[in-house]
């Protein structure tokens, strides 16, 4: 079963038994800045990688490696990393790690640069002549995420917000998939470890290392939060695209990610973790004015009461000039004329802000406040969601997949 299923079978008064099902498929798709590669990029005609300065990838700078025997040379491409301004038509405006990640899994031609002795010498790289390329992220998948509010009299602006914050908690942004994220389904680590398969933007990949979060902490926008994190390793020219991609901050662009997990049904302990509801997993709620936890409360709001995507209404197209929505998105989905890109949107709620014909809707819920009420919160406040940095809609579809790999045979539980 999908951790949906079994999730909405609990919901309904039909907890699943030892009989219905041995695994549990969960999964998590969100924003994050810790994706990095390392390629083995071939040699291009001229080229002498041993004598470059610098090299780059659709203008991105690389981290020179190793130049191997047959001319081809070792590259890391950072995580975060971003194209400057460029006249290439073919390279948008804060371009970054993941767009170029997205960009080779899709089979794009790639432009290469390289530095050397004798100048700049550009020619085109296509992904199945690149020897190698894997993906390796850092993935906060523990705690979900938390709720941003601004107790503040102003709106907010923050570098790491695609737009300004509400004053006087009079909106949210929220991250996390809630009660289909991996670790909500294994507190306890009992399933997941170093070496445990798990698809990583539709591939099978590996988990690579677990930070339980005691002596680290995550951060969301800017304020700490704690947390376990997954660290996870896959090839990337295999990988679907519709997972991966940048997204625009205000400094700069982050990246998308979706990873699941097989949960094997153990024991009762396993059943119980399995069956915890939307409703019952915290959302802890940052004042990001002071940066203070100022209450909590749950995913069921988020998840439960809300749309999990856009709805377009062509009709309603002002056609105005420059698009507010277009130019605004930070995912680049929305198309001039009142279109959209599914496989790029991530349902985030930009364009419900932005666009003044009301093309996009979607109802992103509201947040209740439940407890740990101070700094002006009071219990039972509903706080309309704004933004929404994790989707869920992906998170489930990931689900769907790797639950069909299982049945096919085409993943194995080892």
């Amino acid at each position: 079963m999908t951790a949906a299923e079994f999730k909405n079978a609990v919901r309904e008064g039909k907890t699943p038994n030892f009989r219905d099902v041995d695994l549990v498929t969960c999964a998590t798709c969100a924003v994050i800045s810790g994706i990095s590669a390392v390629m083995t990029i071939p040699a291009v005609g001229g080229a002498d990688y041993r004598d470059c300065t610098s090299i780059s990838l659709n203008g991105i700078e690389c981290i020179r490696g190793k130049v191997n025997d047959d001319g081809s040379m070792e590259v890391t491409v950072e995580a975060a990393a971003v194209s400057p301004d460029r006249t290439s038509e073919t390279i948008p405006k804060n371009y970054c790690t993941g767009d170029l990640l997205r960009d080779i899994a899709e089979g794009k031609e790639i432009e290469i640069a390289v530095n050397g002795k004798d100048g700049i010498l550009e020619d085109i790289i296509f992904p199945e002549d690149i020897v190698s390329a894997r993906l390796y992220a850092c993935i906060g998948a523990g705690e979900n995420g938390c709720a941003l509010v601004n107790g503040g009299e102003k709106p907010l602006k923050n570098e790491h917000l695609f737009q300004p914050l509400g004053a006087d908690f009079s909106e949210a942004f929220v991250y996390g998939c809630g009660e289909i994220t991996p670790f909500v389904n294994d507190p306890d680590l009992r399933s997941m470890g170093v070496g445990t398969k798990i698809l990583v933007n539709g591939i099978i990949g590996t988990i690579t290392a677990i930070n339980d979060g005691e002596d680290s902490e995550g951060v969301f926008a800017g304020v700490k939060v704690g947390g376990p994190s997954l660290s996870v390793s896959a090839d990337i020219k295999d990988m679907m695209p519709e997972f991966m991609g940048g997204l625009a901050t205000k400094s700069g662009r982050e990246s998308v990610i979706a990873v699941a997990v097989a949960i094997p049904v153990l024991d009762s302990e396993s059943m119980a973790a399995l069956s915890v509801p939307d409703k019952d997993i915290p959302l802890p709620v940052i004042d990001l004015d002071k940066s203070v936890h100022v209450g909590d409360a749950g995913y069921d709001a988020v998840w439960q009461d809300a749309d999990r995507s856009i709805e377009v209404n062509p009709l309603n197209c002002l056609y105005c000039g420059g698009c507010p929505a277009g130019s605004l998105c930070p995912r680049k989905a929305v198309i001039l004329g009142g279109g959209i890109i599914q496989s790029r949107c991530i349902s985030c709620g930009r364009c419900l802000n932005t666009c003044p014909g009301e093309v996009y809707s979607m109802n992103p819920g509201n947040i209740t406040i439940k407890e740990g009420i101070k700094e002006g919160i009071k219990e039972g406040m509903s706080i309309p969601i704004k933004l929404r940095l994790s989707d869920r809609r992906r998170a489930e579809e990931l689900c769907e997949i790797l639950k069909e790999m299982i049945e096919d045979g085409e993943f194995t539980i080892d």
